[in-house]
């Protein structure tokens, strides 16, 4: 378990998650975000990338110039913001590069290869991943679904802007990298981020909102990006594009990004909206939303066992109807919602019980499903491996995923 005596403080942290889970999220920014027109050119580097200029000729590329320089890459002298790249940001660059090096060689890498065998049929189906309760947490589900048409994301942190770099004083620069580590530093080290420190972190003037940090992964995840703006949710469930005018509905923010292989564009939506029950069932406008999502493959992880409990109802509905599969680990989805009747199950890693803070969600039933009894050859057909840490309890052999797929 994690609670030993070495990780006393790891606790605590998470001990401040749970009650924000629940809050009202914050009210996010009015500005419109940084646009860039189609970009079509892109290194693939995993842990220090040199950024190269855009192809096309007279682009608004502020948005990927922006990212790039929030995640530490360096990015062509001919751009308006390569003034930046100052003594105190290539030292932002070098730990940058040093901590994501070392990520990628202990997440990256071995989820990549785990996700190209074992996810292979899942992504061959899926058009569209709904990812609840994730924050801005494009890393992960991007290195599961790289090539994916859509993303919907939810969380509580609000939508944010990208800062606008070339108004900004040196000295407010100088704010703004040290901000960013931190906001990185739960992420990098334990693969989830924290509810409570995101809502501090995503709240300052240099870094406002999941934006920053969306685009952020974008760039690390080698993915161009193309042009971010803001959408707005008709009262009838529609999407349109945001305008002061707009009244009502719900705001998203669009993210349009580009895979540098394939030339591929994909679209990523971001939504800060409540999912507890007596939010969500007043906010007719996003349900009508949800009701449109048509046929999904939905993640969760992290999401502190709130899938567990029955004032989260709605979207646990909103799962089941539209899911083909559902990959998760087991703060996801209780095991009784996937009965054998309906779903097909695989599970991945290991299982004993939950970290100490959630002990009160441990599940009898998924203990049995990890631990079957061995068939004739000595194997467990339906318990894999997984050779990397996910979610709370976030060291190797420690840590699970499960895979369900709607019969």
């Amino acid at each position: 378990m994690i609670l030993n005596k070495n990780r006393w403080w790891f606790a605590c942290l998470l001990g401040l998650m749970v009650a924000a889970c629940n809050s009202k999220p914050s009210q996010e920014n009015t500005n419109k975000p940084t646009q860039s027109a189609d970009t079509n050119t892109h290194a693939v580097i995993n842990d220090t990338v040199t950024e190269p200029t855009p192809a096309a000729e007279n682009i608004d590329s502020t948005a990927h110039w922006t990212a790039s320089i929030l995640a530490g890459l360096p990015i062509s002298e001919s751009s308006a913001l390569a003034s930046f790249q100052t003594a105190a940001w290539n030292k932002y660059r070098t730990q940058a590069d040093s901590n994501w090096a070392k990520y990628n060689r202990r997440q990256t890498t071995k989820m990549t290869k785990w996700a190209d065998i074992e996810l292979a049929n899942v992504r061959s189906q899926t058009h569209k991943v709904f990812y609840p309760f994730s924050g801005p947490d494009f890393l992960n589900v991007n290195t599961f679904f790289p090539e994916v048409d859509t993303i919907v994301m939810i969380g509580l942190e609000p939508l944010g802007a990208l800062p606008a770099l070339a108004a900004m004083s040196p000295d407010s620069a100088n704010k703004l990298y040290p901000r960013v580590e931190k906001s990185l530093y739960s992420v990098l080290s334990f693969s989830f981020f924290q509810t409570i420190s995101m809502a501090k972190d995503l709240k300052t003037q240099e870094l406002n909102g999941t934006l920053p940090l969306i685009t952020l992964f974008m760039a690390r995840r080698n993915q161009t990006v193309v042009q971010t703006r803001y959408v707005h949710i008709s009262p009838e469930g529609e999407l349109q594009e945001a305008s002061d005018s707009a009244n009502g509905g719900v705001r998203g923010t669009e993210i349009i990004y580009q895979n540098p292989n394939t030339q591929k564009k994909q679209v990523l939506y971001y939504y800060s909206v409540n999912l507890v029950d007596f939010k969500l069932k007043q906010n007719k406008t996003f349900l009508a939303y949800l009701d449109r999502l048509g046929t999904v493959t939905t993640y969760l992880k992290s999401a502190s066992y709130l899938l567990h409990k029955g004032y989260f109802s709605t979207v646990a509905n909103v799962i089941l109807n539209h899911s083909q599969f559902v990959l998760q680990d087991d703060s996801g989805m209780p095991l009784r919602h996937f009965p054998a009747s309906e779903w097909d199950g695989m599970f991945y890693g290991t299982y004993d019980k939950p970290i100490d803070m959630f002990a009160r969600h441990y599940q009898p039933d998924l203990y049995k499903a990890y631990h079957p009894a061995a068939d004739s050859t000595g194997q467990t057909p339906h318990v894999r491996k997984l050779p990397f840490g996910i979610g709370y309890d976030w060291r190797v052999n420690a840590s699970n995923l499960m895979l369900f797929t709607k019969k």
